[in-house]
């Protein structure tokens, strides 16, 4: 059960459903009413565009938290958003995870499995011992919540068998038998594809402004679990098991537009170096790998791009000379390393030797 910190001062408001809680600064473009509403009836992102109606500079401090589906089949994810004067911190098998959201220019996103117990938490100060709250709001400089069995994740029953037929000489001409559930099942799971790995895309900017088509890259560090195009074309010929009806691919949102002359979708993570490669002990989807040669004054693995939800996310690798971005209307500021950071569309990131990535929308 969600418990919260009461207090006198009206300076932060709890709300809480059945599946998010939100704590948020109070102010003048803080309408309780209508923030109820987007949190109990319209979601997440409606929240967020309650929250920034105002714009980015009058947008209070909060800290959101809902459960999202997780990686592994029946499991549940916590989707944390922070902001400004909150901050969060998470439990989870491998550790406390706390997300401070003071650094950021908008917002920090993460998304936690397997999370325990998550307490959010003010400037404010708490005037009583800490009470329950169900569904609702409540003046409060905390709150606090023991996540195993705060969502019910669905159980799926067993598939049963199907009953065994008849003799089929006692069958009539308009009997028909159909395959159990998990026959069915079996007949339409897809194959192993081997081609769910990274991809590796060179990119060299042209001298002229014409266009030069991609060439691999020679690595000595190749990891390999990495798939060069050549090596995908050979390995797609020598496939002998019948190819499975690909489902209709999403159009992808966001795209990054570099300083060299080319544009990349972001469907999937993009991580952007003088020499990418998969980093041991990833965890997540394998990401594209786009190559910026020739310049040592981005690192090997400089920046990681990705879709958190639906706003971007830049991190920077522990790269040697840092990374820098500037946020539409504000002053440029330089990424603390390792923290992903929430970015606008139209941020322009700086890698460093004059090369720019520019986050758009398509």
């Amino acid at each position: 059960m969600l418990h919260y910190a009461p207090t006198a001062e009206r300076t932060w408001l709890a709300f809480a459903t059945a599946d998010r809680v939100l704590l948020v600064e109070a102010g003048a473009a803080t309408s309780a009413d209508r923030i109820w509403t987007q949190l109990a009836v319209d979601g997440t992102q409606a929240v967020l565009d309650e929250l920034t109606a105002s714009g980015l500079g009058a947008t209070p401090s909060f800290a959101l938290v809902s459960w999202t589906p997780g990686v592994a089949p029946d499991t549940l994810a916590l989707l944390c958003i922070v902001r400004g004067a909150a901050s969060l911190g998470v439990e989870t098998p491998a550790g406390a995870v706390v997300i401070d959201g003071s650094s950021a220019s908008t917002w920090v996103e993460r998304s936690i499995a397997a999370a325990s117990r998550f307490t959010v938490t003010t400037t404010g100060d708490a005037t009583g011992a800490p009470l329950p709250l169900g569904t609702g709001a409540a003046w409060a400089t905390s709150v606090t919540l023991e996540v195993a069995g705060a969502v019910a994740v669905p159980v799926v029953e067993a598939a049963l068998p199907a009953p065994e037929p008849e003799d089929p000489e006692e069958l009539d001409d308009h009997t028909v038998v159909m395959p159990s559930r998990a026959e069915r099942a079996a007949a339409e799971a897809p194959t192993d594809d081997p081609f769910d790995a990274t991809i590796v895309r060179p990119r060299i900017a042209p001298a002229n402004g014409t266009h030069v088509a991609p060439v691999p890259v020679e690595d000595p560090d190749h990891d390999g679990a990495t798939i060069m195009s050549v090596d995908r074309a050979q390995l797609r010929s020598r496939r002998t098991t019948a190819p499975v009806a690909p489902a209709a691919p999403s159009v992808p949102r966001y795209s990054l537009q570099f300083s060299t002359g080319f544009t990349e979708n972001l469907e999937i993570p993009i991580v952007v170096g003088r020499a990418p490669s998969v980093m041991p002990g990833g965890a997540g989807e394998s990401p594209l790998l786009v190559p910026i040669p020739g310049d040592e004054d981005i690192s090997r693995n400089h920046a990681r791009f990705a879709v958190e939800g639906d706003s971007v996310t830049v991190t920077d690798l522990h790269s040697r000379n840092g990374t820098s971005i500037a946020i539409p209307g504000r002053p440029p500021q330089r990424l603390r390393q390792g923290e992903p950071t929430t970015v606008l569309v139209g941020t322009v990131v700086d890698l460093g030797g004059g090369i720019t990535i520019t986050v758009q929308e398509r």
